[in-house]
């Protein structure tokens, strides 16, 4: 998943791990790009000075923090070492990234990257449809209309 200017794309990626392996170099912009690691098999990719050259990425950043959210309050699945880990990142302010960002797995056995996790798919899914029927029940109220009727 591939987050830039406020825009998400899902991607096709390569099946070969090496080309894998260069996918985020290519994409963030950045001859250097920096994995930022908050819970087992997830990496967010981002440029080493994306925080320097570029704006905040609003997209990914309202999708990290309700990730960290969700991971700190138990309504995503994590372990408790990953969850006691977003509660400190939590507890120290809020962790920002800028410039492009591309998500993926991560396998952690290997230590490689991956696709990303169907734990993550299905949470970012429930997300996407809450939010949608957040914005429909505001849009509803602001224009005089119930969301039930």
């Amino acid at each position: 998943m591939f987050c830039h200017n406020d825009q998400v794309h899902f991607l096709t990626l390569p099946d070969d791990p090496d080309e894998l392996a260069l996918l985020p170099i290519g994409l963030v912009g950045d001859p250097f790009a920096d994995r930022v690691h908050v819970v087992r098999g997830i990496d967010f990719w981002i440029g080493d000075r994306s925080l320097d050259n570029h704006p905040p990425n609003l997209t990914v950043n309202i999708l990290l923090d309700e990730l960290l959210y969700d991971i700190a309050s138990g309504a995503y699945t994590a372990t408790d070492h990953d969850r006691a880990f977003v509660r400190r990142l939590l507890a120290a302010g809020r962790l920002r990234i800028s410039g492009p960002c591309l998500l993926l797995g991560r396998d952690e056995t290997k230590d490689t990257s991956t696709r990303l996790p169907e734990t993550f798919l299905d949470w970012l899914q429930r997300t996407a449809v809450q939010a949608v029927a957040d914005l429909a029940q505001t849009m509803s109220t602001t224009d005089g209309v119930e969301a039930d009727e």
